[in-house]
Order: C-alpha cells, then structure tokens, then sequence
C-alpha cells in the first residue's frame, strides 16, 4: 500500500445557500494521519472561502458542511490516502450544479473532476 497526497478543490458557481458535501471511498483504500502525513485546509483561487460550519474525516469518508458560498469561492483539502492498487473508488454526494469539484494526485500527471455519484481516480497518467 502506497500513500498519496490527493487534492481535492471545491469551487461555486455562484451565490449558494448553505450545503453539505460528503466524498465517501467505496473501496479497500483509505484516508490516513499520521506523523508524517497531515490534512490541509484551505482557501481555493479566491481572496476567501466559504464558511465551513463543520468538517469531519474518517479512515473511508470527508464531509464538510459548507456555509452560504458566493460565486468563484472555494476549499482545496488534501487529503493523505493510502492505495493499494492502480486507483480510487469514490462515491460524490453534493450538488455539482453549484459546486465543481475536481481532483488531483500530488506528485503524478494525473488530475480530473468528480461527478455526483460513483468515481474513479486511476493513478496513471
């Protein structure tokens, strides 16, 4: 099994009200924390994000509650996830009507967007 830093970047499409974003992994992988892998937070091309009322990880689910968001705000989280395998089974459950989410794998040509409903991020290029 082999750790990779998966970026994950939340973008609105315009003034929303508040909403709720779950990715869940439908696989054998997992999310991971550890001493040397850590989860990061942060605005995504924008001066500021949206409110974030509540954030949850576990070892197979992100959730975020998401405040009011206006147009082009935006969350990136990075995620360290441990694969075994040649990709990433997740299930997107938010509205991708107002809200674009996209992807990529730190360190590899390998990046995409995510669709409501079931994913797969393959780890080649």
């Amino acid at each position: 099994m082999q750790t990779y830093q998966i970026v994950f970047k939340f973008q609105w499409q315009g003034n929303i009200p508040a909403q709720q974003i779950q990715l869940n992994i439908t696989d054998q992988n997992s999310f991971t924390t550890d001493g040397q892998n850590t989860l990061q937070i942060q605005p995504y091309m924008a001066a500021s994000a949206p409110l974030l009322s509540n954030f949850s990880m576990s070892s197979q689910r992100l959730f975020l509650n998401v405040g009011a968001a206006s147009t082009q705000q935006g969350i990136q989280v990075t995620l360290p996830t441990a694969i075994s395998g040649d990709s990433l089974q997740l299930n997107l459950s938010a509205n991708t009507s107002e809200v674009s989410v996209s992807y990529a794998v730190m360190g590899l040509p390998v990046a995409g967007q995510l669709q409501a409903g079931n994913n797969t991020i393959p780890l080649q290029g």
